[in-house]
Order: structure tokens, then C-alpha cells, then sequence
């Protein structure tokens, strides 16, 4: 679209803070410190949130094999 293409033109950033809460499926905050209309707003929103998701994922598998790690060596007898 021609709002797409005018940000591509100027750098292609755009600002927003978003943070979730993903056991919810939900926003908690999204803050467009950017002046920008609702086709490259809805982009933004998916990317960051795609992002979220990502890192969640990651911090709780991490978390996960760091508990399974601790169990394990709970169990070693010395």
C-alpha cells in the first residue's frame, strides 16, 4: 500500500512497545509512539506479538530444563 511504501522509504521504523500475556491470549500493553493508520498498525501489532510468543516460548522451555536439571540432581544419592 502507499502508507507501507512511505515507511519503507523513511527508514521503515515504527515504535510499539507490546507486551502479553499469552496463557490469556491477550495485549497488556501497545503503545505506537508512532503516528501510523491501521494497515501498518495491524502489521506492527502481529509482528510484535509474534515476538512475544517467541520469547515466551523460549524463557519457558528454559525454565523447564532448568527445573528438570534440578530434579535430576536431587535424586543423585552421595
Amino acid at each position: 500500500s502507499e502508507e507501507k511504501a512511505h515507511y519503507a522509504g523513511v527508514g521503515g521504523s515504527v515504535v510499539m512497545p507490546v507486551v502479553v500475556m499469552p496463557q490469556r491470549n491477550r495485549v497488556l500493553l501497545c503503545q505506537c509512539e508512532s503516528r501510523v493508520g491501521a494497515e501498518v498498525f495491524e502489521e506492527v501489532l502481529d509482528a510484535g506479538w509474534e515476538g512475544c510468543i517467541l520469547i515466551f516460548k523460549r524463557m519457558r522451555d528454559a525454565v523447564r530444563a532448568q527445573a528438570l536439571e534440578r530434579g535430576k540432581q536431587s535424586t543423585i544419592v552421595t
